[in-house]
């Protein structure tokens, strides 16, 4: 087994970090082949508040599964101040859990961000 490559949010390039999506898209999804021929998948999930509500959970299915459990960093992008916490990460999907930092407003989201990486050089 070769050596695991972390890569950050900050390393992503422009063509996995595209700008936000439209605020109907509840889920936007990109899998693709990296050129070490590994996998990553990025997208956006939006997590709909009720009013009131502190906490949430997002679940991303990795659909094909990947071999084994990927890398994943996840940070909330717009909506109100919160923090992402990723959950159990599996090789078939990852759970992302939000917490507010002040009750929701009727009618808010949160936008996150994520990125699993899968390298073929572990």
């Amino acid at each position: 087994m070769g050596e695991r490559k972390l890569v950050t949010a900050d390393e992503v390039d422009d063509e996995t970090d595209p700008n936000e999506p439209a605020g109907d898209i509840t889920q936007q999804l990109t899998r693709r082949t990296t050129t070490e021929g590994g996998q990553d998948l990025t997208g956006w999930l939006r997590m709909p508040l009720a009013a009131g509500q502190r906490t949430g959970t997002l679940h991303v299915a990795f659909c094909p599964p990947f071999d084994e459990p990927p890398t994943v960093e996840a940070e909330a992008i717009s909506g109100p101040a919160c923090r992402i916490k990723i959950g159990p990460v599996m090789a078939h999907g990852v759970r992302l859990d939000a917490k507010l930092d002040a009750a929701a407003e009727a009618g808010e989201s949160v936008l996150v961000w994520f990125y699993a990486i899968f390298s073929a050089n572990r």
